[in-house]
């Protein structure tokens, strides 16, 4: 009979501890446990888990910005890629949102500097050249048509001296109260719908997992 008990016990106590599982897996909660850190980041809050942080490590943090990485092709912590040295990885930094909307640059900022080389790129994306006298010489702007509203990206000139490095490229965008900056390889830009919707999809995890925020003080019934 005990047994038995310890046995139906010892089911149970799995099972619950797979349901725990099932529930955290929202942006590699499961890879974490219990070193998630609930970071607060204007007005936005967010439960990350420690293992996409590059910085500090703490169970609760309110700052400036954050900076974290993220391993491609399934936005998993780095620490959860194979150990083959060759996985892409993709940095990104948090910050409150604050002046004009990101994805209004393409057209706003850059057009002025471009210079008369583009064409088409693979994966649907449009390339501006810019001209070697402007504030970004040497770099190439690829970005979504018409107007690179939905995904645009900032790199070195492809054989150029600046093109060195693993993630050259910057993606700028705004979602959810904060304004991310993700760089990126080039090697990428093909897949770009796949990296806006995975980086997207990983802050939407982390906030939702965050919970609803806390009503402010002084209102609470």
């Amino acid at each position: 009979m005990l047994r038995t008990f310890l046995i139906t016990i010892a089911v149970a106590l799995a099972a619950l501890v797979g349901l725990l599982a099932t529930r955290l897996d929202i942006g590699g909660l499961t890879d974490a446990g219990p070193r998630a850190s609930t970071l607060r980041i204007g007005t936005a809050r967010l439960l990350v888990p420690a293992g996409y942080l590059r910085a500090g490590d703490t169970e609760t943090a309110a700052a400036s910005d954050a900076d974290l990485v993220a391993a491609w092709p399934g936005f998993g912590p780095p620490a959860a890629r194979k150990p083959d040295g060759g996985t892409p990885l993709v940095f990104l930094r948090l910050a409150p949102a604050t002046g004009d909307d990101p994805a209004e640059r393409p057209m706003t900022l850059y057009a002025r500097f471009f210079a008369d080389v583009h064409w088409s790129n693979p994966g649907g994306l449009l390339m501006r050249r810019f001209r070697p006298d402007s504030p970004y010489g040497g770099e190439e702007l690829y970005y979504s048509p018409p107007d690179g509203e939905a995904f645009s990206a900032r790199c070195p000139r492809q054989g150029s001296v600046a093109d060195v490095g693993s993630a050259n490229c910057l993606w700028s965008f705004r979602q959810d109260g904060l304004d991310i900056q993700a760089r990126f390889p080039a090697s990428l830009l093909p897949r770009w719908t796949r990296l806006r919707d995975g980086v997207q999809d990983l802050l939407r995890g982390w906030i939702a997992a965050a919970g609803p925020k806390q009503a402010a003080k002084g209102k609470q019934s």
